[in-house]
């Protein structure tokens, strides 16, 4: 779990599998291999703009998280420090 938050962290990960399934998609699988061998040729030439899209999506999703990251644990100190400060008994003494 990602810093405790479960939910965050699972939203994370399925944004970076979704950009990898894109780049996936775009590949040539084997069956078109077997396909185009019939011909004695190699299949044909694609543009790479979809993979460029979803390596480029992949790499905002990681930079992303790192800001969210962040981001959750200046919070988290924030917060400790503002409830070190609410909880503190006054004159400082020892509880007894």
């Amino acid at each position: 779990m990602r810093l405790g938050f479960g939910g965050r962290g699972r939203v994370w990960l399925a944004a970076a599998i979704l950009a990898v399934a894109f780049i996936g998609v775009a590949a040539i699988n084997d069956s078109e291999f077997a396909y185009w061998a019939q011909f004695d040729t190699l299949p044909q030439n694609r543009g790479r703009l979809d993979v460029v899209i979803a390596a480029g999506a992949l790499g905002l999703v990681l930079l992303g998280s790192l800001v969210d990251t962040g981001r959750t644990l200046r919070r988290r100190v924030m917060m400790g420090a503002w409830l070190d400060r609410v909880t503190a008994r006054p004159g400082g003494g020892e509880n007894r």
